[in-house]
């Protein structure tokens, strides 16, 4: 669903576990495709086709 603030399965942790003290401790790194969702608000690992979850197959650097 593009535009939903939803955690999106496989895309890595949107939130880092609560502390004890409940403070919160912001994420080492964020998922690319997180990266991306947030600031386009695009959901890039959604199908066009079928609305389904796409896969990272390979990445080129």
């Amino acid at each position: 669903m593009a535009g939903s603030n939803q955690p999106l399965p496989g895309t890595g942790s949107s939130r880092p576990p609560p502390r004890a003290d409940g403070a919160y401790v912001r994420p080492r790194h964020y998922a690319w495709a997180d990266l991306l969702r947030r600031t386009f608000a695009v959901d890039v690992l959604d199908c066009p086709e079928c609305g389904g979850r796409l896969r990272l197959l390979a990445t080129i650097t």
